[in-house]
């Protein structure tokens, strides 16, 4: 019952879900009217309780909430639910509604964190939010590397180097190289490592060489890179370790075996004899062994070293030589 000195009149204490009818009746310094005819037909409602238990599956910049749905209805259907996720640094919130658990809500910003939240709509209005889900960050897999190139390192080697790319959200574990021996795909290589060059073994010499790099993260591998420019594998080996012998005060001639040419033709070698004790520092060139080294300082202590160089480059330096006065 409720009265008040003009309409309308507010009644609180009615049962949610039960049915009533209302009456009305006037009253004065001389008494209260007859009652009016009844009302048409209510029934009491309120908005419903917020939903439960908020769990998160994120993906590429969408989040899929999942709950419980609302205890109590408040005593009108539910019409809608609605899930919002928002950030705590910056990305950017969004909002999705719908009838029934999961949500998908989409648009929000890989690389962000995020809790979630649903709430429940029926004809009376819309719920307190639910508890907020845990923590989460919304992510892809990596874009592609770019400016891939590779180099020649040794013998059956090739130095791979890349420009990183994008992380999709989640931070870059490691890279996968894929070589291409004459154009054809050879076993990938994995590498647990944010650098972003790697030296490659095992290649064959004389072959030409391609590569492709993509990046890994908790999502999975990214698209690969496109193909680096070709390069032929195999410049010369190392030279067997020189013989050095005095020739004349101030020289020296140093004597090896020859170097593998691993595929091309040796153009020169390159004889480097240093001193441990102030001599100075020669280089002489040739086509073959032996090749003799002069002008060194007279009565210092000399130790040679030789490389060979192809087309393709110049290989590692011999082991060094036993000294020698010069």
């Amino acid at each position: 019952m409720g009265a008040s000195a003009a309409s309308p009149v507010t009644v609180t204490g009615l049962t949610n879900r039960k049915h009533y009818t209302c009456t009305v009746a006037a009253t004065n310094d001389r008494g209260t009217s007859a009652i009016s005819d009844p009302s048409n037909a209510i029934v009491p409602a309120s908005t419903p309780t917020p939903p439960t238990g908020v769990t998160v599956t994120s993906g590429n910049a969408t989040a899929s909430v999942a709950f419980t749905s609302s205890a109590d209805d408040g005593g009108s259907p539910i019409t809608s639910y609605r899930a919002t996720c928002t950030s705590s640094n910056s990305g950017v919130t969004g909002t999705t509604a719908g009838t029934t658990s999961p949500i998908v809500v989409s648009g929000i910003t890989n690389g962000h964190t995020y809790q979630c939240t649903a709430t429940a709509t029926n004809a009376i209005g819309t719920s307190a939010a639910s508890s907020p889900s845990t923590t989460f960050v919304p992510a892809t897999v990596p874009g592609a590397p770019s400016g891939v190139t590779g180099a020649l390192a040794g013998s059956g080697g090739a130095k791979v180097a890349w420009t990183a790319p994008t992380d999709g959200g989640s931070a870059i574990t490691g890279y996968r190289i894929t070589p291409y021996a004459q154009g054809v795909a050879q076993r990938p290589l994995t590498f647990n490592s944010f650098a972003t060059t790697q030296t490659l073994t095992g290649l064959q010499n004389a072959k030409s060489y391609q590569f492709t790099v993509d990046a890994m993260n908790v999502v999975g591998h990214g698209a690969a890179s496109g193909k680096s420019v070709a390069i032929i594998v195999g410049v010369p080996g190392s030279p067997g370790k020189p013989k050095v012998t005095k020739v004349a005060s101030k020289s020296l001639k140093v004597t090896w075996t020859a170097a593998a040419n691993n595929g091309a033709a040796i153009s020169q070698y390159n004889v480097t004899c240093k001193s441990s004790n102030g001599g100075v520092t020669k280089t002489k060139s040739g086509k073959a062994s032996p090749i003799t080294v002069g002008t060194l300082t007279a009565g210092k202590s000399y130790t040679c070293r030789v490389t060979a160089t192809n087309s393709r480059g110049t290989g590692a330096a011999s082991a060094a030589s036993a000294a020698v006065k010069a």
